[in-house]
């Protein structure tokens, strides 16, 4: 700021310069041309610290509208070697110009107007430059000032929603806490009464389990039993029919060697009687004979 003060103040003095002239025409003129080379110079000076200071002056932009706009070497941007080019064209055309503006003549004063104009014109140009940076700086000031207060609002209300959401959280860690006991609560019933249960049916189970054991034992030592009592039966049977048949062999043997016996009996008495008969027989043969013999003695 301190800059912009003084090239005002310069600005404001150097023209009053102006009317100071000598009393003879062309001493006036060589003054004032000179006056107006020293503004010129202080201007563009001062116009370059403004440029630099306020950052004015897009270079960024002006570079790159540069090198679309001239391209030398084909690069695709505006380079040293670029601006040399450019430079020396614009060496010539500023000769030229010269050489237009010697051929023509202006007169000095028409001079010194164009750049008293061009003076006034570069001098308003910078104030509403920097009066809009004094109104941008303004209104940033009041924009950052508004959100200061809209980012304090917004931490402020950032606050509450993670109070609220903290105090949330904390409400449903503890519901989610108590539906937990609640579940291991039920969970641990359900365990125990499924446990009983289970121990009642495995007791019910063993019990039946036994009772059938139990059954089919005494259905095994009943069945043994009877079959103990079908063999003993069998047995008996078997030996009474055994027995009945050693007493059927034993009285057809004896009735065999009673017939035998009787038979030899009989037939020893056949023979007895043959024999007796026969020594009868022979007895009467030879009584026979012998009374025959002696009734033949006799005769």
């Amino acid at each position: 700021m301190g800059h912009k003060k003084g090239g005002r103040n310069q600005a404001k003095k150097e023209p009053q310069a102006v009317p100071a002239v000598s009393k003879s025409p062309k001493k006036s003129e060589g003054h004032s041309i000179f006056s107006w080379l020293i503004v010129l110079a202080l201007l563009g000076a001062w116009m370059s610290v403004g440029v630099v200071w306020f950052d004015l002056v897009d270079y960024s932009n002006i570079v790159g509208t540069l090198g679309g706009i001239y391209d030398a070497d084909g690069d695709g941007d505006f380079d040293v070697d670029d601006a040399k080019v450019l430079m020396a064209e614009k060496h010539k055309e500023v000769e030229k110009q010269k050489e237009d503006e010697r051929s023509k003549e202006p007169s000095t004063r028409e001079i010194g107007q164009k750049l008293k104009s061009a003076l006034k014109e570069q001098l308003r140009m910078i104030h509403e430059k920097i009066e809009a940076k004094k109104i941008a700086k303004l209104a940033l000031a009041e924009v950052r000032t508004i959100l200061a207060r809209e980012e304090e609002e917004k931490q402020l209300i950032l606050a509450a929603k993670k109070a609220k959401e903290e105090l949330e959280a904390q409400e449903l860690k503890e519901r989610l806490a108590k539906e937990k006991a609640a579940r291991e609560k039920a969970e641990l019933e359900r365990l125990a009464k499924e446990k009983a249960e289970k121990e009642k049916a495995e007791k019910e189970r063993i019990a039946k389990e036994k009772a059938e054991k139990e059954r089919e034992e005494k259905e095994r030592l009943a069945k043994e039993q009877a079959e103990k009592e079908r063999l003993a039966k069998e047995k008996a049977e078997k030996e009474r029919l055994a027995k009945e048949q050693a007493e059927k062999e034993r009285l057809a043997k004896e009735k065999a060697e009673k017939e035998k016996a009787e038979k030899e009996r009989l037939a020893k008495e056949k023979a007895e009687k043959e024999r007796l008969a026969k020594e009868q027989a022979e007895k009467e043969r030879l009584a026979k004979e012998k009374a025959e013999k002696e009734r033949a003695e006799k005769e």
